[in-house]
């Protein structure tokens, strides 16, 4: 699933997390869903050693992207298939 912006894809969305993929860079971000509303916050970050861009500089789109999937509530709340495991994540 697609943001509304189209540049990140949704990899997996739980009660306490959301996990966002940006399509160019293929950085990976993992954000802390807390309260009621719920609210994102505290990133995660797997890099891409790849990408040339600092992932830092999409941390605020990825932000928006969590919020919208988790506004938008229309995914499944388990693990999309192929998912990575905890190892290379790095809190920014």
């Amino acid at each position: 699933m697609d943001d509304a912006s189209g540049k990140f894809v949704l990899v997996m969305l739980r009660v306490d997390q959301v996990r966002v993929h940006h399509k160019k860079t293929k950085h990976e971000y993992k954000f802390h869903v807390f309260g009621d509303p719920p609210e994102v916050r505290m990133c995660a970050l797997h890099p891409n050693p790849a990408a040339p861009i600092d992932p830092r500089n999409y941390r605020e789109e990825a932000q928006a992207a969590a919020q919208w999937f988790v506004a938008k509530g229309g995914a499944s709340r388990t693990p999309v298939s192929g998912a990575r495991s905890n190892s290379g994540w790095i809190n920014i």
